[in-house]
């Protein structure tokens, strides 16, 4: 499959701050949380736990502004780093009822270098359109910030349980981003997330978790 349009990156406006100060969960905890029903709160602090290391500032005026507006001066000064929410403008009424991101930020700005997205399913599910809309939110994290080749992807199902994915995109080394057309996306599904965190926790490598692996192609630019 080759995803070959790309909808035009509108900046989100409904956004919901989640408050309080995050900090990586131990192991205990991160393997606890992943076991539970989804919650908004939980699925940041886990997904945080595990990529805050590979986090980094860059520009979005955007979302610094409405940061500022939904938090006091005092609730800002003293946020180590913090967590929001928002619902995308992907979606496929064949597979899922609506996509959220999850983004961190700090006092000096916005974090980025990894997409964190949760999907919330239908009961049936088309395949094929929910590849369509994985690739779709990795094309518009690409487009947001410019350096987010990964993602962590938390599938809700109707009764609250959920799956994972983890996607990469194999990027063309030789060339810089901006000059980059397409490039593969690999997508491993997990149906049981606390198992994915306990191996890579554990030093084992994506591949040798039990998954289903698919690869297709995408565009990331216009």
């Amino acid at each position: 499959m080759f995803l070959n349009t790309i909808e035009t990156y509108r900046p989100p406006q409904d956004i919901h701050v989640i408050r309080g100060n995050l900090k990586p969960l131990s192991f205990e905890e991160l393997i606890s949380k992943s076991k539970s029903s989804y919650r908004e709160e939980n699925w940041a602090s886990i997904a945080y736990s595990v990529v805050h290391s590979v986090l980094r500032l860059y520009p979005d005026e955007h979302l610094g502004r409405i940061i500022k507006s939904r938090l006091s001066m005092e609730e800002l000064s003293s946020v180590t780093v913090g967590a929001l929410y928002f619902k995308t403008q992907v979606g496929n009424r064949l597979c899922c009822e609506l996509t959220r991101e999850i983004r961190y930020f700090t006092k000096a700005g916005l974090l980025g270098g990894f997409g964190i997205f949760a999907v919330k399913l239908m009961r049936e599910v088309d395949e094929v359109s929910l590849l369509r809309v994985i690739g779709s939110l990795i094309q518009m994290k690409f487009l947001s910030d410019g350096i987010s080749n990964r993602a962590l992807i938390a599938l809700i199902k109707p009764d609250d349980s959920w799956s994972l994915v983890y996607a990469e995109v194999n990027m063309n080394i030789k060339l810089p981003s901006r000059y980059m057309k397409s490039a593969n996306l690999n997508m491993y599904f997990f149906e049981e997330p606390d198992k994915f965190f306990d191996g890579i926790l554990g030093g084992e490598s994506v591949e040798s978790v039990d998954h289903e692996c698919t690869t297709i192609q995408i565009r990331l630019a216009y």
